[in-house]
Order: C-alpha cells, then sequence, then structure tokens
C-alpha cells in the first residue's frame, strides 16, 4: 500500500471590508514534506475567509476547504477548542459539502482562544491532518476579528481514497410489488450535515421567463445533461409538455409526451433509471385540490439531448400509485439519487404534510401502492420540492417560505424529512411560488413563480 506524509499546510487569511492586512501577505507555512514510498496525494486544509455575522452576538463564520492534492476531498471535520487545562475539546463536528467546503460557526470570547481544525481517521480513510488558529477576542470597529495561523499541519501516514463523483447512479431495478427497497447502488459519501443550514445564501436575478408559454410554472429542475439549462412544466390547463429554459430564461426547447395528458401536472425531478448512466426525468401528475382522484401518475423518461425546437415523444415509462387511505392532494415530488425511490409529499394547509414512498421501478409501467412514512413540519403548505444532485439536502418550499434539511448516509428520504425539523432558508416574495430546484453542482437552487415573465430567483451557498 503507498502511504503517503502530509506535504504542508496552505492557509490564507483575509480581512473584511478594508485594504490588505498583514495576514494576506504572510509568507506560506514551511513545507516539510517527507516521502515514504512515492508521494501520490497529501491532505490539506486551507482557510478560506472568515466573516462576521448578522446575529447580535459576536461570532466569526470560518470557511474551509479539505484537499487531496488537487482533488477536494468529502471528509469528517472536528472543530476542537483549547480547555483552561490545555486539552482539546470537541466543540463543533462536521462533513464537507460535495463541493469540499466546510463552515463552522464560532463565538467571539473576551480572551484570545485557541481552536483546532482536525481531520481524522476514519474506517475508509486512514489519513489525519489538523491545524491550530488563534481567535482574538477584540474586534476593531469597521474590521473582522483575525484569524492567527499558529500551527503547521500535523502529518501522519496514509493513503486516502478517491473522492466520489456527483455522477447519478444506476438503480438496482426490482419487481412490482417488491416490499423490500434496493440498497442504494453507490455508497454515498456524507455531505456537510448542517450545510444548508448553516448558510445565508445569497440572492440574485439571473433573467426572466422569456416566453409567454410558460405561464403556470409549476416544476422546475436542474438539467441532467449542462449547468446552463432546466426543465419546467405548467400546471393543470397545458399539454403533457416538458420545456427546457437557460439559465437567463430562454425558452430553448419544447418536448411533448405524446399519447397521455396532463391532468395536474405539480412537480418534476431527476433521477436515476434502467439504463446506467443515463439521467432521467420524473414528472409528477399528482396534483388533486378536490381529493377525487381514485389513483395519481409520475411518469418518467430518460432525458432529451441539448437540443433546439419542439419535439414529440412516445418513449416514457407512467407508475399508477394508490394512496393506502383515499386521495390526497400533492405538489411535491422527490426522488432519491441514490436508489431512484420516489417520495411524495401532501400539501396540507395546517402545516404538517404526509410523507407516501415507493421503491424504484424498472422498465415499463407499473401500478404501486404507496406506503405511508409518517409527517413532516412544513410550517405551510408544500408547493414543490428537490434533492440535492448528492443526495445529502433537501428542499420544500410553500407559498411564503422556502426550508431545508439534511440526511445522513443510507438514511431514507422520508426519515430525514421526519426525523427532524427543517430550517428556514432565504428566499425572496413571489406572487405564487410554486417551484424550486437546486443547482445542478449543489452551489444553490432556483425559485420561479407562476405567471408571465417571471425572475429566475437564484441563491447561492457563501
Amino acid at each position: 500500500m503507498n502511504k503517503c506524509l502530509l506535504g504542508g499546510l496552505a492557509i490564507t487569511l483575509l480581512w473584511s471590508g478594508v485594504g490588505p492586512s498583514a495576514a494576506s501577505s504572510m509568507a506560506p507555512a514551511e513545507n516539510q514534506s517527507l516521502a515514504i514510498n512515492s508521494v501520490e496525494r497529501t491532505t490539506v486544509v486551507t482557510w478560506v475567509t472568515p466573516r462576521k455575522t448578522k446575529t447580535s452576538a459576536r461570532s466569526l463564520i470560518v470557511k474551509a476547504n479539505v484537499r487531496s492534492g488537487n482533488q477536494l476531498q468529502r471528509r469528517v471535520v472536528k472543530l476542537k477548542r483549547q480547555t483552561a487545562k490545555r486539552t482539546w475539546k470537541t466543540v463543533q463536528r462536521k462533513r464537507t459539502r460535495s463541493n469540499g467546503v466546510i463552515r463552522f460557526r464560532i463565538k467571539q470570547r473576551a480572551d484570545v482562544t485557541k481552536y483546532r481544525l482536525r481531520v481524522p481517521r476514519t474506517s475508509r480513510f486512514d489519513s489525519e491532518t489538523s491545524t491550530s488558529i488563534k481567535v482574538r477576542g477584540a474586534i476593531p470597529a469597521g474590521r473582522e476579528t483575525a484569524l492567527s495561523p499558529e500551527l503547521a499541519s500535523s502529518p501522519s501516514d496514509g493513503s486516502i481514497s478517491p473522492a466520489p463523483t456527483a455522477s447519478l447512479p444506476s438503480p438496482t431495478t426490482t419487481t412490482p410489488g417488491d416490499p423490500n427497497p434496493p440498497p442504494p447502488t453507490q455508497q454515498p459519501t456524507p455531505g456537510d450535515a448542517g450545510a444548508i443550514c448553516d448558510s445565508d445564501a445569497q440572492h440574485a436575478v439571473l433573467g426572466q421567463l422569456g416566453s409567454d408559454q410558460l405561464d403556470e410554472v409549476s416544476g422546475l429542475v436542474a438539467s441532467g445533461r449542462s449547468s446552463e439549462r432546466f426543465w419546467v412544466h405548467n400546471d393543470s390547463g397545458d399539454s403533457a409538455t416538458l420545456y427546457a429554459i437557460s439559465s437567463s430564461g430562454a425558452l430553448e426547447q419544447v418536448v411533448n409526451l405524446s399519447g397521455t395528458s396532463a391532468r395536474d401536472w405539480e412537480d418534476i425531478s431527476v433521477g436515476p433509471g434502467p439504463e446506467a448512466g443515463e439521467p432521467y426525468l420524473y414528472v409528477g401528475d399528482i396534483g388533486d385540490n378536490h381529493k377525487v382522484r381514485a389513483s395519481v401518475k409520475v411518469h418518467r423518461l430518460v432525458e432529451p439531448a441539448v437540443g433546439s425546437g419542439s419535439s414529440s415523444t412516445p418513449d416514457f415509462d407512467t407508475i399508477e400509485l394508490f394512496y393506502p387511505d383515499g386521495p390526497h392532494n400533492a405538489e411535491t415530488l422527490l426522488v432519491d439519487p441514490w436508489d431512484g425511490s420516489l417520495l411524495i409529499v401532501t400539501k396540507a394547509a395546517g402545516g404538517t404534510a404526509q410523507l407516501f414512498s415507493t421503491e424504484n421501478f424498472g422498465p415499463g409501467n407499473h401500478s404501486r401502492q404507496l406506503v405511508h412514512r409518517g409527517s413532516v413540519t412544513v410550517s405551510e403548505t408544500a408547493t414543490a420540492g428537490d434533492v440535492s444532485r448528492d443526495g445529502f439536502s433537501l428542499l420544500i418550499r410553500g407559498y411564503g417560505g422556502l426550508y431545508g434539511w439534511s440526511r445522513s448516509v443510507n438514511e431514507p428520504l422520508w426519515s430525514a424529512l421526519s426525523a427532524q425539523s427543517g430550517c428556514r432558508v432565504n428566499s425572496v416574495g413571489e406572487p405564487q411560488g410554486e417551484a424550486v430546484g437546486f443547482l445542478a453542482d449543489g452551489s444553490g437552487y432556483l425559485t420561479i413563480s407562476e405567471f408571465t415573465n417571471q425572475p429566475l430567483n437564484r441563491f447561492l451557498f457563501p
């Protein structure tokens, strides 16, 4: 087995709101690399930026990257504080997000406090590293508290597994009615358990819907083929049509699902399907305002190739779904990127939505009874939702707000929602917001309202 010793620790410290600081001109930490056998990778923890939070308490949010050579790593990171007895106490423990970034909130203290950022060994990763910083208690008016580097990193031997990819896995095909959901087709790597709730996503308007055909957008999802396009559809009243729009809102492609109707299309998701390596679109015909439908439907098709113009396709599968306790109205369809299972979140005026799921399904049309999986508190009616491409973050929106959840490795979607309360994340007022989707790379999310010429509201995680 190849082993490596930590090559060095790159530390970048920045002042905020003022000109260049002494920290930004500091010489890099001394590089004391030692190769045992051949050096293929080194693990480095890099400080990115400190900033003062908008809360009344004095605190900092620090961001860090975990790298192995040039490869961003998804690792558990512990924040430790030195106690009066000069021992180290773990005060926070998180995992890096899919983009390799992790955030810690550090409360201001009256004195100079020493902290240590430590990446421990795990059963999967036989490598570790750490670095120490000082947080000074006094905050000069108009500027941030500086983070002072104290130690170079602590190296240790060990090999590091490659970082996981963010590509969609291919599900294990099951027969209709199989009561046992299949296991995930790839071993997911934990993300930052609180990432979606730890950040104040920054808002910007990318553009606006550029076609009068898009007058009642009710579903939105990032393309699995291009990071610069999104798939949307209208609410009830339109034909069974999908629209591909650019990141500026221009209509680029129209695809009609021939041989079916759109009784009440409410949400759209992207996820794995029968053909390995292909992204699939899942369209939820799940609306039932008067609760009279004997069943609802989800259509699944291979995401069309990037193109332009209009076309029709008969190549899609339909799964007919029956609720175990009678009709429900729903506008939120979630597809698990790990195993392709489906989760429907009902629309309830009281703020408590019911959860119904079914495992993934093989090629062809199917008919299944949904399984009731408990409930989730959304604080308002649920009108749309999405799952990040890496599977660790969830969003559900209402007319007045947007809420986030995170989940652990191998945890079902319904379990993550029912086991914890969602945090409120940044959003803007919209006339009738019924669409939300994560960006393809997980760096933020997009919301759109019904009605024509609506803005594309993008929110980026800092």
